[in-house]
């Protein structure tokens, strides 16, 4: 006698499972830790996806997605200006909307979240290629490389610079 099944969901929801777990495994494989909010993110899809407090599936199916199509634009386009506007826009909903919804998704705010991405880029960039901190702000995007200074120290702890020393003694 086999096991009976604990889920039942819908062929909806199964193929977005499917298609997040797929995600989920080529994150896994192929990114380094730090890009832990994609991946969490993706896991709470998952179980959001069963949470029957969170109205109907398809509605459930066009949340994750626009939280998805967020942040692939996101990442995608990292050294370009955003606000909360252009991103609600992206996905035909309010910004309030938005904000509530890659909240519940992610843990973060949209704008939190494109921050974190960009310090893990400026993080990975300041472990790799020797470029100079200003080039490293503008591939971040970051236009003033002041700014940028400031902000990765109060999110990472130490400049940009000791960073880069702290981390090519570890190569």
């Amino acid at each position: 006698m086999g096991f009976a099944p604990i889920l039942h969901p819908t062929p909806a929801i199964h193929r977005r499972l499917v298609l997040i777990g797929n995600h989920l495994c080529r994150l896994f494989r192929d990114k380094p830790p730090a890009h832990f909010l994609k991946e969490t993110s993706l896991l709470y899809d998952f179980f959001h996806a069963f949470h029957p407090l969170h109205g109907s599936p398809q509605s459930v199916d066009r949340d994750a997605e626009r939280i998805v199509t967020v942040i692939q634009y996101l990442q995608n386009n990292l050294a370009q200006p955003a606000t909360l506007e252009d991103l609600a826009r992206l996905v035909f909903v309010s910004p309030n909307h938005l904000s509530t919804l890659f909240r519940r998704h992610t843990g973060h705010s949209p704008i939190d979240y494109l921050i974190r991405l960009r310090m893990e880029e400026a993080c990975r960039l300041l472990r790799g290629r020797r470029l100079q901190v200003r080039e490293i702000a503008d591939k971040a995007g970051y236009a003033d490389t002041a700014y940028f200074s400031r902000h990765f120290r109060q999110h990472i702890g130490i400049p940009p610079s000791k960073y880069r020393n702290k981390h090519s003694m570890l190569m």
